[in-house]
């Protein structure tokens, strides 16, 4: 064990106690190490009375002053204001980096040191963030996860974890894959949402665990299943198994041509099941607790040189930059008390730069004063009042810097949400000029739309696809066009101009074939116009972009009984009930579909 390690004060942002005592391994120690988190199970709450790094050193024992700051998933948790101010390194651990790119990418060089997976190291350090490493982040609990021994595996294949199509596109697609093989009596279970011993049931009653990596990365469960005794399955091209399991001894690796395959020989196969899933979860347990991965962060450190004296990372920002990144940051994060941090970090702007009116700030404080009116119940009058002044401040912002483009389509955005569609369609052909006259730097900003929809988590991506600067506008461009003509053509359907919704709907997905949102909407409209066969095609492509959008499920299935054809609205019917089986956060739909199942002329 790493001695200077133990002879050091940690501040720990962002753990709750029981994921730092998980995390830190044999070398927590509750006085050395305290945890600051915005939930409940941290020594230090911050909330709305407690959110700056002056109001945290308050709560500190007497005397105790950190040595070194641990920071976890600053692309989803807001950061305490003051927190690069302090004398103590402070090291970022950074889970998603492709959810939170644009914040990151613009951010980093403030942290001392920073770990991430193995691809966003490459990239990073590729962009000259030399601070950035490779370790291992996640692990195995060893009082959650671990083979009982008692329960009889009656799952064939089974995931849990994040099902969300948006963000786990490309997991998605395999999923379906995995739906249809309840057809030939394979059992298969994939849930989100289940923890602690829940979450430990399924992985002992599973023979194989399948996983799908978003970073290509060892996430969670390549720890968790084999800990718990099922053989795991990993995509052939992850960049890091290899370096815990050996394939085809210890772990499974697919393809798309063999994943079939694989599964079938290894639920019909159990000595070789059995036996690949003994030998991983032996070395797992031994080489990869989250104590020997710590251990390995505070390898790198120590070599660093932050053990000691160690002198602060100097980095040439001026004040208002890094009030900038600090909303920047807050802003985009799940998590933390938005309202108390934004309002500070403009208020401290506004005392240091009363006189300054930047575009940039002007976007920030319409952005931050839309959050609140959208979670305040005020008095319409009030309300409206209020709406106009965020208006302004996004048409002044626009009009101080004519080459920023992000207030524009803030301003568009929120009138379309708010079904101004009159306004929307007012505006959209300056809007749409000042897009494709735009250089990169104009879509630099925050965008308003927070939440992790498809147009955020595109963005995002986009964003480090190439490293051709050219490359990622035009990607940008078309995608940020996309969203446009998806609002005007919402916006036509909305005042039942349907033509011209279907004309602005058929551009959006031109530009961007994977916007499903416009492509449903489109098929809804040429269904009311009676155009059948156009309709069908964008039903049927609207699933094929996103399998689990169950809407689509639903009118392909109306239409094929309208059309007399019960044995296609069965068939359709049958497959998305072996998903419901499969899936129970789909149950919901089960009610749409069941009627189609007892069509008298069943097809199979």
């Amino acid at each position: 064990m790493n001695q200077a390690i133990n002879d050091t004060k940690v501040l720990c942002i962002h753990f709750s106690d029981t994921f730092a005592k998980a995390f830190f391994g044999e070398y927590f120690d509750e006085n050395r190490y305290i945890t600051v988190s915005w939930k409940e199970d941290g020594q230090i709450q911050m909330s709305s009375d407690c959110f700056t790094m002056e109001q945290l050193e308050q709560k500190l024992p007497q005397g105790w002053h950190p040595e070194l700051i641990f920071v976890w998933s600053p692309e989803f948790y807001a950061n305490p204001i003051g927190l690069f101010e302090q004398n103590a390194p402070v090291i970022a651990l950074v889970s998603d980096w492709n959810l939170g790119y644009s914040t990151l990418v613009k951010t980093l060089h403030l942290y001392d040191y920073v770990f991430m997976d193995k691809e966003g190291t490459r990239h990073f350090r590729s962009l000259g963030f030399d601070h950035v490493s490779y370790s291992p982040l996640y692990s195995f609990e060893p009082q959650v996860h671990f083979d009982n021994g008692k329960d009889e595996r009656d799952i064939d294949v089974s995931l849990v974890g994040n099902i969300n199509h948006e963000v786990q596109y490309d997991r998605s697609f395999w999923l379906k894959a995995l739906c249809d093989l309840r057809k030939e009596g394979i059992d298969v279970r994939i849930l989100s949402g289940l923890f602690g011993e829940e979450y430990n049931d399924i992985l002992n009653r599973s023979k194989i665990v399948f996983n799908r990596s978003i970073r290509s990365e060892m996430n969670l469960r390549c720890y968790e299943a084999p800990r718990a005794g099922a053989l795991l399955m990993v995509e052939e091209e992850n960049s890091e198994v290899d370096e815990h399991l050996e394939p085809f001894q210890e772990y499974v690796p697919y393809r798309r041509d063999n994943f079939v395959g694989l599964i079938k020989r290894y639920l019909t196969d159990e000595t070789k099941r059995k036996a690949m899933a003994l030998r991983a979860q032996i070395k797992i347990t031994a080489r990869d607790s989250y104590t020997c991965h710590f251990k390995r962060i505070t390898d790198i450190l120590e070599q660093s040189g932050f053990f000691g004296r160690y002198q602060k990372k100097t980095v040439t920002v001026t004040g208002d930059e890094i009030l900038q990144m600090q909303a920047r940051q807050v802003f985009s994060a799940t998590y933390g008390e938005f309202h108390s941090l934004l309002g500070r970090l403009i208020t401290l702007h506004n005392q240091q730069w009363p006189d300054d009116s930047t575009a940039w700030w002007l976007n920030m404080r319409a952005c931050a004063q839309m959050l609140n009116l959208l979670e305040k119940n005020l008095e319409p009058e009030t309300k409206n009042r209020q709406f106009q002044r965020i208006l302004s401040d996004w048409q002044q912002a626009a009009i101080i810097d004519e080459n920023a483009f992000v207030p524009l389509f803030n301003l568009f955005w929120v009138l379309a949400t708010f079904q101004n569609y009159r306004l929307v369609l007012d505006i959209f052909s300056d809007i749409r000029q000042r897009c494709l006259t735009a250089g990169l730097e104009s879509f630099e900003g925050i965008f308003f739309p927070r939440k992790y929809d498809d147009f955020r988590v595109e963005r995002e991506r986009i964003l480090f696809s190439s490293p051709i600067e050219s490359i990622v506008h035009s990607r940008l461009t078309n995608h940020i066009l996309s969203e446009l003509y998806e609002q005007k053509g919402k916006a036509h359907h909305g005042l039942n101009e349907r033509e011209e919704a279907i004309e602005a709907l058929e551009a959006s997905i031109g530009l961007r074939s994977t916007n499903v949102q416009a492509r449903y909407v489109l098929a809804r409209i040429l269904l009311e116009k009676e155009e059948i066969e156009q309709a069908e095609k964008h039903l049927k492509m609207t699933l094929y972009y996103a399998p689990f959008f169950f809407p689509a499920v639903r009118d392909l299935c109306n239409l094929y009984e309208a059309l007399g054809e019960g044995n296609a609205a069965y068939s359709l019917a049958k497959e998305y009930m072996h998903v419901i089986e499969a899936m129970p956060s789909y149950r919901g739909w089960e009610e749409h579909l069941r009627k189609y199942l007892s069509h008298q002329n069943l097809a199979g």
